[in-house]
């Protein structure tokens, strides 16, 4: 009765925590797109996420906040499962590892004994109270609890599965069969999630392994049945991964991605095969010269995450399992290798893939500091003891509070509602990617704004692996055109661009997506697209596209990025980078869009004032910014501009400089090319 109430009291009080910095409504990234789906029972990307869609479409019915609040409630109570679950198993294997050591042989008084077995519980407790807390606040887990993305879910799975696994792997034979079952519904909950859930596999066949082992003690009926129950309850929620898809698709989901309404398509839907070669092309196995990098920034990685000084005993600790539990230990480091290096493998900037390792080198280091402060007695070790876990536990909440405080943050809904309300009746809107396509999926789905609009993904007409999906299937179809793919697209754009009365105006955001659709489509070559939100036509007036986008600008996300500038230095520094190149890239390049095309049609004044507020929100994020001066012998309205937007692109070298320094050598190229466009 007492663990139960520690546990509730401790996944109340992580709940707390990240219950005070959710923010009130969407952020960007996979978030809105997950929410999206909850609130309209759609098909998320690939591989999929039918459990969680389902499990969020009944949270949605909360009296809570709004639909993104309650959704971001159920990811931050994953996060705080997660958490519970891992500090629950850190101090079930502690107490056991450092009761183990520290027996006498044999006992001579009954209040030995009891006294030993209590310094064990508290020791053990400590080690769990140690390793739960540093981790649930270190900056990436702290990150994925309170931004409504998936990955919580997936710290879930990771901390049951295991949690199972090494229950089964220390059952006594009586109790070996009802471990199994529960092994094997853990594991088919966990896959069900999410594919990531291979890390925690070997822990599973450890348990596995021994439950084989000991069949020959007896039983062999008992445990072939437990083995039958464990698949069918895997079995139940993996179903949904499989039926779930199609299902949905067949029935007309408003989000449709990959339409697995049939075998090939679920197959490949399931699979994935949609990211694999984008992983693939930066894989160690296609590029072995990053190795060496890979593992110096993994190191920087873990250093970010927990400062150093708490791992120093993670060798003592890891040394005590394997002495006393060597299965459980080498369980757990089969399951750190596996993850490590896969995210190595696959990743130079995504943190929280090397979460589950970061989990299980705390454990070790809990245990290792731990068991050097038993040899303590009465008051002084409960001291140190007390003095460890709240040091360690504090440390990390000072590092990551004023990170990842989010409850102001409001830049996504704010510039989609704008992007919203700035466009006509049954206008199109052709998305650069998550960070404007997603939330503006959400503020649809949730608040029901605009329903007149069609919002789909550039991606969908661009990549062939995206052809399927469900908005450019229903643009297409509505306008009668019978080709896919980019051709599709150009067809749809030439209709909208020559017949504007007749046909729905195209909308793109004007970061990129304007130079791009110009380079696949040579007809557009004279064609403008313009402001924050850009329309497709052949003439354009600069001067009421400046008109527009000044009004639209007051509603931005400059007050967010001025309130959250440590935040978006943060994400910077720590390489989110999704975050830094939708959130924090894409409206100064917006606005320096504008400001060129206002100086190409001699829009001097508006030039200016564009390239200003550029220039300001890019200050927000990586401070003061000091050009030199420009030629004296332009006017002092076009002087301003061009001074403006050489801070401009001072700032994206600024930019690109830190992420270079940071290894991150894809993301620093593609900033040093916003720079270039900017003075071009």
């Amino acid at each position: 009765m007492r663990t139960r109430v520690g546990l509730a009291l401790g996944w109340l009080g992580c709940f707390g925590v990240y219950l005070v910095s959710v923010p009130g409504t969407f952020y960007f990234e996979d978030g809105p797109e997950l929410l999206a789906c909850a609130a309209g029972l759609g098909n998320t990307h690939p591989p999929g996420y039918p459990l969680l869609t389902l499990v969020g479409r009944l949270v949605l019915v909360l009296p809570v906040g709004s639909p993104a609040f309650r959704f971001n409630l159920l990811i931050a109570a994953c996060a705080a499962g997660a958490v519970v679950a891992w500090g629950a198993l850190v101090a079930r294997v502690a107490t056991i590892a450092i009761e183990s050591a520290r027996a006498l042989s044999p006992p001579t008084e009954v209040a030995t004994v009891r006294a030993s077995a209590g310094a064990a519980v508290t020791a053990g407790v400590a080690a769990g109270v140690f390793a739960c807390g540093t981790w649930a606040l270190s900056d990436a887990f702290w990150w994925e609890a309170v931004i409504g993305d998936k990955y919580a879910g997936w710290y879930l799975a990771f901390a049951v599965l295991t949690w199972v696994s090494v229950a089964a792997m220390r059952a006594e034979f009586p109790d070996l069969p009802r471990s199994v079952a529960w092994l094997g519904f853990a594991t088919g909950l966990a896959f069900a999630h999410h594919q990531y859930a291979i890390f925690a596999l070997p822990a599973v066949g450890f348990a596995v392994a021994r439950a084989g082992l000991m069949r020959t003690l007896g039983a062999r009926l008992a445990l072939t049945r437990a083995a039958v129950l464990a698949a069918v309850l895997a079995a139940l929620p993996l179903s949904t991964k499989v039926l779930y898809p199609p299902l949905r698709s067949a029935g007309g989901a408003g989000l449709d991605w990959g339409r697995p309404g049939h075998a090939g398509p679920l197959r490949g839907y399931l699979s994935g095969t949609l990211y694999r070669s984008g992983f693939a092309s930066t894989s160690l196995p296609r590029n072995p010269w990053l190795a060496f990098g890979r593992w110096r920034l993994a190191a920087r990685f873990l250093g970010e995450e927990v400062p150093w000084p708490l791992l120093l005993a993670a060798p003592a600790g890891a040394l005590l399992l394997a002495r006393r539990m060597p299965m459980v230990a080498a369980a757990g480091a089969c399951c750190l290798v596996a993850n490590a290096g896969w995210a190595v493998n696959f990743s130079e900037k995504v943190v929280r893939w090397y979460e589950p390792a970061y989990a299980i080198l705390l454990a070790a280091a809990g245990v290792g500091w731990v068991w050097a402060l038993v040899s303590l007695k009465g008051r002084v070790g409960r001291v140190a003891l007390a003095g460890l876990v709240t040091g360690a536990v504090g440390w990390q909440a000072v590092r990551g509070a004023s990170r990842n405080d989010l409850s102001r943050f409001y830049a996504a809904h704010d510039a989609t509602r704008v992007v919203l309300r700035a466009l006509p009746p049954g206008a199109v809107y052709l998305g650069a990617g998550d960070f404007d396509l997603f939330p503006l999926w959400a503020a649809r789905s949730t608040e029901g704004v605009r329903p007149d609009l069609e919002v789909a993904g550039l991606a969908g007409f661009v990549d062939p692996g995206f052809t399927a999906s469900g908005a450019e299937a229903r643009l297409l179809a509505a306008a009668g055109i019978r080709t896919r793919g980019l051709e599709g697209l150009a067809a749809l754009v030439a209709r909208s661009v020559a017949s504007p009365p007749s046909a729905p105006p195209i909308f793109v955001a004007a970061s990129g997506n304007d130079r791009r659709l110009q380079e696949m489509m040579p007809f557009l070559k004279g064609a403008e697209i313009h402001g924050l939100v850009g329309r497709v036509v052949r003439a354009w007036a600069p001067a009421a596209g400046a008109a527009a986008t000044r009004r639209a600008a007051r509603g931005m996300t400059l007050r967010n990025l001025r309130d959250h500038r440590a935040v978006a230095i943060a994400d910077l520094g720590r390489l989110r980078d999704e975050v830094a190149r939708g959130a924090l890239f894409q409206y100064p390049a917006c606005l320096a869009t504008l400001g060129q095309q206002c100086l190409r049609f001699g829009f001097e004044a508006d030039a200016a004032w564009a390239f200003a507020l550029s220039r300001a929100q890019m200050e927000a994020l990586v401070g003061p910014l000091a050009p030199p001066p420009p030629a004296a012998w332009l006017p002092p309205v076009a002087a301003r501009a061009r001074r403006d937007s050489q801070a401009v692109a001072l700032g994206y070298e600024r930019l690109a400089d830190a992420l270079a320094d940071r290894g991150v050598t894809f993301l620093a190229d593609q900033v040093r090319g916003n720079a270039a466009a900017v003075l071009q």
